[in-house]
């Protein structure tokens, strides 16, 4: 048997071995971001970097895992985005837009007690929580924590046409209203 081809051969499929183990042990990197769905990040401590959420407990319904910042997105048209925290109501963030703040989420308030219910969360005032406009163009996110301890969140991006403007609410509740109140009198009159 030839040493040197030997250890070649135990050099190559260590490096086989290697590459596939890192490929599997990698986080998740984060690529473009899609809109009207949830991702789910985790933070460290306050000062620390919004990020990856491996070993989070999955959210209600379950999100995505963001992936490592920054988080990018090409909008079309004006949309929001909805920073929520999650479990403990007691975490604040920051958001940045190519590493420019774009604002903080807002106070959060001790004792909310839905866990990674994210429709309970958004329901409970106690849950930090920002939405921020944006216009079309290209975004790169990054977030950092200003408040609480180690946990998770979640963010979603909504194009406008997606969420109902005020105007078009009121017409659709005023039509509702016209609706019922037809109804009604034809059912008196019967």
């Amino acid at each position: 048997m030839n040493p040197k081809l030997s250890v070649r051969s135990i050099f190559l499929a260590l490096a086989v071995a290697g590459a596939a183990l890192g490929t599997s042990m990698q986080s998740a990197v984060a690529g473009p971001i899609n809109i009207n769905t949830w991702y789910e990040f985790g933070f460290g401590g306050p000062g620390g970097a919004l990020g990856d959420c491996l070993g989070c407990v999955p959210s209600v319904p379950v999100s995505t895992d963001a992936g490592t910042a920054p988080w990018t997105i090409s909008l079309a048209g004006p949309a929001t985005l909805t920073v929520l925290d999650l479990f403990l109501s007691i975490d604040q963030f920051e958001m940045f837009n190519n590493l420019v703040s774009i604002g903080t989420t807002s106070a959060p308030v001790s004792g909310g007690a839905c866990g990674g219910d994210i429709a309970c969360s958004l329901a409970d005032a106690r849950y930090s929580r920002g939405i921020f406009n944006l216009g079309a163009g290209d975004y790169s996110f990054t977030g950092t924590q200003l408040l609480g301890q180690a946990g998770a969140g979640v963010f979603r991006i909504e194009s406008a046409r997606d969420v109902p403007e005020p105007a078009s609410y009121t017409l659709l509740v005023a039509a509702a209203l016209a609706g019922v109140s037809v109804f009604r009198r034809r059912k008196s009159q019967a």
